[in-house]
């Protein structure tokens, strides 16, 4: 079946900001969306990342980046079958560069994603599967959900540095029941919050933004939560602490509140929360240019932790290489943003697996109530996603579509009456 359309759309985010989404109609009218987060981790990560610029929008808009879809890439694609692998290749010759400064990375990762949709659409299976078949993975697994649970850093500016703290189930028999688990508490959470009459709100990730008296008290409402509702033991905790955020690459220190704290005061931190609760994962503990420190905080933990990064190197295979075997980190983080097709996206993943690092499907600033994260994380058989709090309906589709394809793949589902 063939493309009989493509063309761009300018969408809104969960923030209320300008998305990007690209639609793809096939020649049965069968029509597919991808939508990109507009997250500003792409242009970190070296992308170029096309805008309108100017007032409109604040100058986030995306006028400019449909233009391209429509007069550039379309005509490219359509009277084609949709297939992910020459598609990318096909975008990849329109824009040669590394940092696809000709036609944006927002733009060939919305097409892509897109492509991908046409593609398992055309051929009438569920995305996983095509995600499944360009890995050449003959079986696919659901992961297990690392609900976000507190909230910090930039995405709530409440004072407490660390960007959030997620709920991660053990011994949990599914998906369904980890989830289901994972959100009674996270209402306990806030009932406990609402009991002390403390004062809260929803962050723009999805969990809940509160200011606490110390770094220690939103873990002390965790297990507290944890015991109420009598999951604890099912339960252990995941820091995402966006070092790089509070990071001075000058001083080689880190803001911590009103305090400079060197590489060596973070690692006794980690290590005073991991002796005190049940730390299981460590995200972005120091900042990426921080390798020294980064080699400190591994020999310290990285035996007893799962420390992972996706900052300045986890979609970079050299880089990536190079930390491996200096032993930094012993997972990675990967999100739609660190890619500018989903072939690039495929391959380190991919590349992360193949060198014995764990890897977390997780979600970006920005985000839409799109699902591909979730078929992304069954597809590659990652083992854990990231997708937000238990607020949002960005965040909750992408859990939704999980319980569905782990319905879809137990159960009898499509023939039920």
């Amino acid at each position: 079946m063939k493309i009989e359309k493509v063309f761009g759309r300018e969408i809104f985010n969960a923030s209320g900001f300008p998305a990007l989404s690209c639609e793809i109609v096939l020649e049965d009218g069968t029509l597919v969306s991808a939508s990109v987060p507009s997250d500003p981790l792409m242009e970190e990560e070296g992308f170029f990342v096309l805008r309108d610029g100017g007032t409109r929008c604040g100058g986030r808009g995306f006028q400019k980046a449909i233009h391209i879809i429509d007069t550039v890439i379309a005509p490219v694609l359509i009277g084609k079958i949709p297939e992910v692998d020459r598609g990318d290749a096909l975008l990849s010759q329109l824009d040669e560069t590394s940092q696809r400064s000709k036609l944006g990375a927002n733009v060939t990762l919305a097409v892509s994603m897109a492509l991908c949709k046409a593609q398992a659409a055309s051929e009438e299976v569920e995305l996983f599967e095509i995600i499944a078949q360009l890995q050449g993975s003959a079986s696919v697994s659901i992961p297990f959900p690392l609900l976000e649970i507190a909230h910090g850093g930039t995405v709530a500016h409440n004072g407490l540095p660390f960007q959030g703290i997620s709920l991660v189930p053990v011994a949990v028999g599914n998906f369904r029941t980890a989830l289901e688990y994972a959100l009674t508490i996270f209402h306990t959470y806030k009932e406990l919050l609402q009991a002390d009459k403390k004062i809260f709100t929803y962050a723009d990730s999805g969990g809940i933004s509160c200011v606490y008296k110390d770094v220690f008290e939103p873990f002390d409402y965790i297990m507290q939560a944890l015991k109420q509702t009598g999951f604890d033991g099912l339960f252990v905790i995941g820091i995402n602490a966006e070092a790089q955020k509070f990071y001075n690459q000058l001083s080689e220190t880190y803001q911590w509140g009103m305090e400079s704290k060197t590489a060596i005061d973070m690692i006794q931190l980690y290590q005073k929360i991991y002796d005190k609760y049940p730390l299981y994962s460590l995200q972005n503990g120091l900042a990426w240019q921080d390798f020294k420190g980064s080699k400190d905080l591994y020999d310290a933990l990285g035996a007893s932790l799962q420390l992972a990064s996706n900052d300045g190197f986890c979609h970079s295979a050299t880089l990536l290489q190079g930390l491996d075997t200096q032993k930094v980190t012993n997972a990675s983080i990967i999100r739609l943003v660190g890619a500018s097709t989903v072939t690039e996206l495929l391959e380190a993943i991919q590349f992360c697996q193949t060198h014995g690092l764990n890897t977390i499907i997780a979600s970006s600033e920005g985000e839409t109530e799109e699902t591909f994260l979730a078929d992304l994380a069954v597809g590659t058989s990652s083992g854990q996603i990231q997708a937000g709090g238990g607020s949002g309906s960005e965040f909750i589709a992408k859990y939704n579509r999980l319980l569905f394809i782990e319905d879809l793949l137990v159960s009898d589902l499509l023939n039920r009456a």
